[in-house]
């Protein structure tokens, strides 16, 4: 190194300026040569420094032997004394080696290039050398990359002449650490019997530990040397990381085929235009609603534009899939084929007939073939994980998690019992309306991988060919399904009762008595649809307790369309009563009779007085006055009789206690009285009081605060 070089090194123990290290030079006679190449000077040897100043300067140079990687090992033979037998590489190229055994060799290799450097920078034999490396390399004074240490954090003398001699022999791969034999002969590589039992036991029970598979295999191979617990948990690890995708298929086969099944082709090719094909299925929903279940979400997508439909059912049924179907058609139009699987609920006999009657094509899939109807299945995945999970009553995507929401319940939430959980949920309706909301407003104008980053909207907007409507509903009602065997209900003065509900409109009035039959719309079973047996539509009547109508302004509605028909009816039968002129009837029957027996002649009978004393005391009685007897009840008075007792029967048999939430809204409605200073009185005050105290009042409060607090959130998202 040249006197600039070394002061510029700010070495320990020598001067900091050219001219300096130059006299310092020529003072201690350093021995020197000419340098060569442009500009000439004087080069002074590493060995002339002082000790201090070597041993930096070499540690400097060691990270640079590191960093440029040109220090070879060294050609000269070892001393006999020291050589020690070279195991056999475990591999005969880099390339053989796994990944962290090659970062091993390299940081290896690295660390005997940086002791070559050190030893020639500071001067010094080996048996001096060696150990001041070690002890620079473990207190890391040679400044080399931080992967280096991390891979050999420190090492002894011997450890480090062992690696330099593998690698003057061997090489890169000469360098990898041969714990305990070499691979492939270990026990379980070598015995064939031990190996396919503890396989056996891995197929038949996937999740089986290392403990479990030795219990089996001290119980069956009693006589025979076995591996160790360690040994047999690398064998397992090692086996399982080899065969990711066979270990996969064994515990889990969904995951299996949806993270390494071969996918061949699209689901989606040759499907060019809107209603070409759909795609139908029915799935769980991840909330529990305010009856305590979990309902059924059955997806209806159209592949070409991936338009999603969802509809809420308890079950899935064939009417929930007909109604989900016929909803679908009634927004999107006809598709010309459908590809459902192969359940009970898409392939019954009710379903086929209405595919049939709507000329709609079939592709049913293989039984567990969820891959075979791709679009819905993602469709599906895409909601569950998205606002859903933001719901009250969202209870998780799998069991797992489903524990750790329970668990995120403090003390706080449960009340009274224990596991008693206070939670507002959803109803059956709300869910409905949600999944409506997000379909038509987040979904549908969601850019989308599939259609190249434009939106469903979008690509059903942009369509211009003709699309296959069915306009009027009434020819869809083939979708509808009967209430129970054909639907024939009696209209009853109350409208038609199914299932403990009453569903009641005014064109029921006049069919009083009368059979008819009901079908009925899963999507909105507030509803019925009523028809004469000859097939007349009739109307389509409501419960107004499920759809929030006034059952009141429905049965007066009723009532008078019941008293036009019958005022109509009677205008007809007066006039017939008219026409027969009844006053004479009586006359004409008897003069008719006398006519026809004209020539008959009854003969006069001799007739023998006879009397008792009791005969002559009753002709007494008869000739006394008595009073009239009372004249008879005129026929509008009693029909006036009749129809008054007929509505108080009805209304006595429509009392029923009051809900929470009629409850709830008698007291907002004295509370708006009290607040507007009226003074309450009676049975008014009474209840207005009490109610504030009772549970109905605190969580009917809680639950119409959930739901307003959850459409303003829906609001803001959309």
């Amino acid at each position: 190194m040249t006197a600039a070089e070394l002061a510029a090194a700010k070495l320990p123990e020598l001067p900091s300026t050219e001219s300096a290290m130059i006299r310092r030079a020529k003072r201690e006679e350093w021995p020197c040569q000419k340098r060569e190449g442009r500009g000439g000077g004087w080069e002074y040897p590493i060995s002339a420094l002082p000790e201090a100043a070597r041993l930096v300067l070499a540690r400097a140079l060691a990270a640079e032997a590191v960093a440029t990687g040109v220090v070879e090992p060294p050609v000269k033979t070892p001393s006999k004394a020291r050589l020690t037998p070279v195991k056999e590489p475990i591999a005969t190229s880099i390339l053989e080696l796994p990944e962290d055994i090659r970062t091993l060799c390299e940081a290896r290799v690295a660390a005997v290039r940086a002791y070559h450097a050190f030893r020639l920078a500071v001067g010094q034999a080996d048996r001096k050398a060696r150990p001041a490396f070690c002890a620079a390399w473990a207190a890391r004074e040679i400044p080399v990359e931080p992967w280096v240490y991390q891979a050999v954090r420190k090492f002894s003398k011997n450890t480090l002449r062992e690696w330099e001699d593998r690698w003057r022999a061997h090489g890169l791969t000469g360098l990898a650490p041969h714990w305990g034999s070499r691979k492939g002969s270990g026990i379980l590589d070598t015995d064939q019997d031990l190996r396919s039992f503890v396989l056996g036991m891995l197929a038949e029970w996937p999740h089986s530990d290392a403990a479990r598979i030795m219990q089996g295999l001290v119980a069956r191979f009693p006589d025979r040397a076995l591996p160790s617990s360690r040994t047999l948990q690398r064998f397992l690890a090692e086996w399982k990381t080899q065969n990711e995708q066979l270990f996969l298929k064994l515990t889990n086969p969904d995951a299996w085929r949806s993270k390494f099944k071969a996918a061949g082709g699209s689901r989606s090719e040759g499907v060019n235009a809107p209603n070409a094909l759909w795609e139908m299925d029915s799935t769980p929903g991840d909330l529990l609603l305010a009856d305590n279940t979990r309902h059924k979400l059955i997806g209806t997508i159209d592949v070409h534009t991936r338009r999603l439909r969802l509809h809420v059912s308890r079950q899935s049924s064939s009417a929930a899939v007909l109604s989900a179907l016929r909803g679908a058609i009634l927004a999107w139009g006809k598709p010309a084929r459908l590809r459902i699987d192969n359940g009970a609920d898409y392939v019954s006999r009710r379903a086929r007939m209405a595919y049939d009657d709507l000329h709609i094509d079939l592709d049913i899939c293989p039984p567990f073939t969820p891959e075979a109807k791709p679009h819905i299945e993602r469709a599906f995945r895409t909601f569950s994980h998205d606002l859903l999970e933001l719901l009250p009553g969202y209870v998780g995507h799998n069991v797992a998690e489903r524990k750790d929401i329970e668990a995120r319940k403090s003390f706080a939430d449960r009340l009274m019992r224990k596991d008693e959980l206070v939670e507002l949920r959803m109803t059956p309706e709300e869910l409905q309306a949600f999944c409506d909301r997000w379909c038509e407003d987040l979904y549908a104008h969601r850019p989308h991988g599939g259609l190249n980053g434009k939106t469903p909207w979008q690509v059903a907007s942009e369509y211009r060919g003709a699309i296959t409507r069915i306009e009027n509903p009434r020819a869809l009602d083939v979708l509808l399904m009967p209430t129970d065997g054909e639907g024939r209900r009696m209209v009853s003065k109350d409208g038609i009762r199914i299932d403990n509900a009453r569903y009641d409109d005014p064109a029921l009035g006049g069919w009083e008595g009368q059979w008819v039959k009901v079908l009925f719309d899963d999507a909105d079973f507030g509803y019925v649809f009523v028809f004469s047996e000859d097939g007349e539509f009739i109307c389509r009547a409501c419960c107004p307790e499920r759809t929030g109508a006034s059952r009141a302004e429905v049965s007066a509605a009723r009532k008078a369309r019941q008293a036009k028909v019958l005022s109509e009816g009677m205008k007809e039968l007066k006039a017939a009563q008219k026409a027969i002129r009844p006053e004479e009837l009586v006359s004409d029957i008897l003069a008719k009779a006398a006519e026809k027996a004209g020539k008959l002649v009854r003969l006069p009978q001799a007739a023998a007085p006879y009397t008792t004393p009791a005969l002559e005391g009753a002709a007494l009685a008869v000739k006394a006055d008595l009073p009239a007897a009372p004249a008879p009840r005129r026929a509008a008075e009693e029909a006036a009789r009749t129809a008054l007792i007929a509505d108080f029967q009805a209304e006595r048999a429509e009392r029923r206690p009051p809900t929470a939430e009629e409850k709830y809204d008698r007291w907002l409605a004295l509370e708006t009285r009290a607040q507007a200073g009226e003074t309450l009185a009676g049975e008014d005050e009474q209840f207005h009081r009490l109610f504030r105290q009772s549970r109905d009042w605190s969580a009917e409060r809680d639950r119409r605060e959930m739901v307003s607090a959850f459409y303003k959130t829906l609001n803001a998202a959309g």
